[in-house]
């Protein structure tokens, strides 16, 4: 695995929790877990799509 990669993956794992953090401390603590990984989902797939 290339380590730009491991990097990349890090980061957005970084972001995708901030992102979980900072909701529930806003008071969205009823969105669920699926929910939170939809959004971050998108997100993955949003950067993925534009680094091309």
């Amino acid at each position: 695995m290339n380590s730009v990669y491991a990097i990349v993956v890090g980061i957005l794992l970084g972001i995708m929790i901030f992102a979980f953090k900072t909701g529930i401390g806003c008071g969205f603590s009823n969105i669920r877990r699926r929910d939170v990984l939809i959004i971050a989902g998108s997100y993955f797939i949003i950067s993925i799509e534009d680094s091309d």
